[in-house]
Parts: C-alpha cells; sequence; structure tokens
C-alpha cells in the first residue's frame, strides 16, 4: 500500500505474465510497471513521499521514478535470495529480508 491509501501494488512472480500491478482505488484504475522486469519479481514498496518505487528480484533491488518512468539505481544486496524489502518511513533507508533469514 502506498501511504496515502489510494494506490496499492502486486507482484505475480510466475506464470507468463511475471508482472507488477499498480492499482489506482479512486480511479478504479491498473497499470502495469512501465519497467522491464530483469529477474524474477519477488517484492515491491513505495516510497513514502516521493514517486519513488522499489522492485526487488531475487539478488537486487531496482529503484524507478514513476513520473519520469526511468530506473535511478540497482541496489546489490549481498544476500543469496531476497524474500522482502521494507522502506523506512522518513524514505531514505531500505531493509531487505533473506530466505536465509538475514537482513
Amino acid at each position: 500500500w502506498h501511504r496515502k491509501g489510494d494506490y496499492f501494488s502486486t507482484v505475480m512472480p510466475s506464470g507468463d505474465s511475471r508482472a507488477i500491478l499498480i492499482y489506482q482505488l479512486s480511479k478504479k484504475l491498473t497499470q502495469r510497471i512501465p519497467f522491464k522486469l530483469h529477474g524474477l519479481p519477488v517484492s515491491s514498496a513505495f516510497h513514502p513521499t516521493r514517486s519513488i518505487f522499489f522492485v526487488s528480484t531475487k539478488k537486487n533491488v531496482r529503484v524507478y521514478d514513476l513520473l519520469k518512468q526511468k530506473l535511478i539505481k540497482k541496489l546489490e544486496t549481498g544476500v543469496r535470495e531476497v524474500s522482502s524489502i521494507a522502506i523506512h518511513p522518513g524514505g531514505d533507508n531500505i531493509i531487505v529480508g533473506s530466505r536465509e533469514g538475514k537482513l
């Protein structure tokens, strides 16, 4: 869920689509993210205050600008397989959880 409550995202890591969808409740609108996915998507999260979207794959986290529709940064995680991500409420830190129980 986005902090303002109007948006949420879903990750479909398997099947033919392997897509991430963003829903806007007020307009009843569903969109695929306008970025090519590199790897199997695992998790996604919104920045709490800016139009930034985080997508994690098994090995890394990609940071996208939703307004400019471009990749801002690719973060290497240093873990074997990412299982989850969370963004600090201030938006300046990200924590990555792994399948082997490391953060």
